[in-house]
């Protein structure tokens, strides 16, 4: 590749600093509301930080989200409203699967998510955004991220207890114990 292409490559969208920070920003919060959903399906139903994980674990991300709404819903919340907007624009507005399971492409002025479907596998879906409408993009759901944290009352102390349950429930229990001292 002669230098000239590499000065253009390096240029586009895709390989921009501003887009590849925004774009694992984008990842990082979508990290975090997964640890939301679940914390806020454990609250609402009045369980534990086990039976919360026992529950949520093996159903996708649209599913628990869904299950959370629909039981804000029952409920008589006192941010009932404001836990389903922030929902609801979640649901609307992520497009993390498309994120997550593209080709990139771009040039100076845009990247395109190519997001080709399991269902319709000869017709990718194209999202295309320009640098500024990226970042909007990721400021609309990072800010519906926070608002349902904060309207579901979750502290970082939840999400400490929540992570640190799941780590000591993951060790693996396929190794053995350490072999009793010949000294008895």
């Amino acid at each position: 590749m002669d230098e000239e292409r590499k000065k253009r490559l390096l240029k586009t969208v895709p390989l921009d600093p501003l887009f590849l920070g925004l774009y694992g920003a984008f990842h990082s919060a979508f990290g975090s509301l997964d640890v939301t959903i679940d914390i806020g399906i454990g609250k609402l139903l009045k369980i534990g930080i086990e039976e919360t994980h026992i529950i949520t674990t093996a159903i996708d991300f649209s599913r628990r989200a869904q299950m959370l709404s629909d039981l804000v819903a029952l409920q008589n919340h006192p941010q009932k409203a404001a836990i389903l907007s922030a929902i609801k624009t979640i649901q609307n507005e992520a497009k993390r699967n498309a994120f997550a399971h593209s080709y990139l492409s771009g040039n100076e002025d845009t990247v395109t998510f190519i997001h080709r479907h399991r269902e319709n596998t000869l017709k990718p879906k194209r999202h295309t955004y320009s640098r500024e409408s990226f970042a909007a993009h990721v400021g609309v759901f990072m800010k519906a991220a926070s608002d349902l944290q904060e309207a579901l009352g979750i502290s970082n102390d939840d999400f400490s207890a929540f992570t640190i349950a799941e780590e000591s429930d993951s060790q693996s229990y396929t190794t053995s114990p350490k072999p009793p001292s010949a000294k008895a």
